[in-house]
């Protein structure tokens, strides 16, 4: 018997009710998990879609004024953020929390002087606002976290292992990510948040020729949380 296993991913929703009801400063999440279809193929049954839609609410007592995760100082706001942008890899909901391909495809083919990891992304990535993820997202997604003008919560972290030059193209779905020594822990970069360069293309030009004044990167509405995870944000 033949199975073919099909997993279509159509953007979970995050509804965010601000103020009223619940606590003055609560906000309501309602998650509605990815619609999927499963094919079963073989030949004797045929084929047999089954078509399952879940929704999941969760409520947080947080004014979430916080909207990019490359900025969120605060731990509610990094938790929920987390869920709306994703990176190549993360950690798994196994005890032994072994790290797992998220946005890649497969885990990395790592070079011999375990310096330089290989990825292939997943096939028809998109983002939550319908732009297709590629390479060249992931490339732009690590330029902005290593950015001194922009100081995200990840520059720290990078300096002395990577630089602008760490992360190359090789073509549309696949990267190459080399650090400049080896390091212990190198899931640590692997799992940055991915972001379109559609979007953020032209505020990072400006930061980076430091043509605005203060280079904020984040908003005071969603427009700042876009990225491939399971959770979209809308406020209402």
């Amino acid at each position: 018997m033949e199975q073919n296993h099909k997993f279509n991913l159509l953007m979970s929703k995050a509804v965010l009710y601000r103020g009223g009801w619940l606590l003055k400063y609560s906000i309501l999440i309602i998650l509605i998990v990815s619609i999927f279809t499963v094919n079963n193929r073989s030949e004797t049954s045929g084929l047999n879609l089954y078509e399952t839609e879940v929704k999941v609410v969760y409520s947080m007592p947080y004014n979430l004024t916080e909207y990019s995760i490359y900025s969120a100082n605060s731990y509610a706001s990094e938790q929920w953020l987390s869920a709306v942008m994703n990176g190549l890899y993360k950690r798994s909901m196994s005890a032994d929390r072994n790290w797992v391909p998220d946005l890649a495809a497969s885990m990395p083919v790592i070079s011999p002087d375990k310096k330089t990891f290989t990825v292939n992304l997943k096939p028809d990535l998109i983002f939550s606002n319908g732009e297709p993820l590629t390479a060249d997202d992931v490339v732009f997604s690590f330029k902005v976290a290593m950015t001194p003008a922009i100081n995200s919560n990840f520059y720290a972290g990078y300096i002395g292992f990577m630089n602008n030059d760490s992360v190359i193209k090789i073509d549309p779905v696949t990267v190459e990510i080399t650090l400049l020594t080896t390091f212990t822990f190198p899931f640590d970069f692997l799992s940055t948040p991915l972001i379109p360069e559609e979007t953020f293309g032209d505020l990072y030009g400006s930061c980076l020729g430091g043509t605005l004044v203060n280079c904020v990167w984040d908003s005071e509405d969603l427009s700042f949380a876009i990225g491939a995870g399971p959770l979209q944000g809308i406020i209402l």
